[in-house]
């Protein structure tokens, strides 16, 4: 059996799925600790996120004003871009995209 399959039935941490993460980001310091932690979250998720931001701020114990402002500051930084979904002309959610190439010339 390998070790994937393995996590996926045991009491492991990645049971419920897991990431990767760029040392790059965790080693910039343009981005304050919030942001990379929302960005660590973020990526457990794949390459693109779909969970709501209530939900986010719940599982990191952060508000509402540092999400937005550390999801302002990975956009600014292009590690994350933002889909603004909308569904027969209304707001539906939003999808988190991981930028996997920065340019940071």
């Amino acid at each position: 059996m390998s070790n994937l399959i393995q996590f996926a039935e045991d009491n492991s941490v990645l049971r419920y799925g897991y990431g990767i993460l760029g040392k790059a980001v965790m080693q910039d310091s343009a981005l304050n600790k919030h942001s990379k932690l929302v960005y660590a979250y973020l990526v457990t998720f794949g390459n693109s996120a779909f969970p709501g931001r209530d939900k986010i701020c719940s599982d990191l114990k952060i508000g509402s004003a540092t999400f937005t402002k550390s999801i302002n500051e990975l956009v600014n930084h292009g590690y994350l871009r933002i889909l603004k979904n909308r569904s027969s002309g209304r707001f539906t959610n939003y999808t988190y995209i991981i930028n996997t190439f920065i340019d940071k010339s």
